[in-house]
C-alpha cells in the first residue's frame, strides 16, 4: 500500500479530553512533522530510542500499548500515549532527547513475589518439623 501526502499520520491520540499537544501533529503545509530517530537499544522489555526534532512531535512505536508500559523521556517519567487505538506514543519536545520505554507491571513482580514467600514458608515448616522430630 503506497501512502500519499494526504494519509494522515495520527489519527486518533489518546489522552484525557482527547486533545492533542499543540504543534505536534502536522506542519503547517500539512506534513507530518520530521525528525531522526535511532534505537540505541532493545529488548523484549525495554526500547530506547534517540530522537532529534526540530519542533515538538509523537513519537510512534508499532508495539501495542498495554497497561504495564512505562516511558521515561531524557530520563524523566513522561505520560505514555494510545495512538490510533493500538500503539505506544509519547510526546518528545524539540531537541535532541533519549527515550525510553520499558515494561514494569506491579502485578507482575506481585506474582513473583507471592511463590518466593510460599516457599519459604514450607522451607519453615520442614525444618520446625525436622527440630520437632529431634
Amino acid at each position: 500500500m503506497a501512502f500519499t501526502r494526504s494519509f494522515p499520520p495520527i489519527t486518533q491520540l489518546s489522552r484525557p479530553n482527547n486533545s492533542l499537544l499543540a504543534g505536534a501533529t502536522s506542519d503547517d503545509d500539512g506534513r507530518p512533522p520530521s525528525g531522526r530517530t535511532t534505537i540505541t537499544s532493545r529488548a523484549a522489555n525495554a526500547t530506547t530510542v534517540a530522537v532529534e526534532t526540530a519542533r515538538p512531535s509523537i513519537l510512534v512505536l508499532s508495539g501495542v500499548s498495554f497497561p504495564g508500559w512505562r516511558v521515561r523521556v531524557d530520563g524523566k517519567a513522561a505520560e505514555l500515549l494510545r495512538v490510533d487505538y493500538l500503539l505506544r506514543g509519547v510526546a518528545v519536545p524539540q531537541g535532541h532527547h533519549n527515550v525510553e520505554v520499558y515494561y514494569s507491571e506491579t502485578s507482575f513482580r506481585f506474582g513473583l513475589l507471592t511463590p518466593s514467600l510460599a516457599a519459604f514458608g514450607w522451607c519453615l515448616i520442614f525444618f520446625r518439623s525436622l527440630e520437632q522430630a529431634k
